[in-house]
């Protein structure tokens, strides 16, 4: 992997069956992404900028879709979190067999579950290989 760009996707409540989107990062818009992994509180407490980062059971909770770019087709479907976290995974990263073009604008992380302890302002950290 030659490179990589780290983000967040804030949640504004913990709803269950809620979306919630990925921020701009034009950035990639015409790179393809090899492949992507979670970050939660068990690898970094605070974003840069002071947000709470997810813990690990709210993560469990949570899903990731893709949207591809062109195609508009779903790359990733409600993937669960726990399973693009390197740490838990025994080191091992999720890659793409073929590297994708994203529409981040498009592509969300769902909440599965309404009971968890997501607060409004928390994130989920993604670390994108490209």
């Amino acid at each position: 992997m030659k490179r990589t760009i780290t983000r967040f996707v804030t949640f504004t409540g913990n709803s269950a069956n809620t979306q919630y989107t990925f921020p701009d990062i034009p950035e990639l818009d015409e790179k393809k992404v090899k492949a992507i992994q979670v970050v939660t509180a068990s690898v970094l407490s605070n974003t840069p900028s002071g947000a709470t980062i997810i813990n690990d059971t709210d993560a469990l909770e949570c899903g990731l879709t893709l949207i591809e770019r062109d195609s508009n087709e779903r790359i990733l479907e409600q993937m669960p979190l726990f399973n693009l976290q390197r740490e838990k995974n025994s080191g091992l990263l999720i890659t793409f067999d073929t590297p994708q073009k994203i529409s981040f604008t498009q592509s969300y992380v769902e909440t599965f579950d309404a009971t968890t302890g997501i607060a409004a302002a928390e994130v989920v950290g993604f670390i994108i290989y490209y």
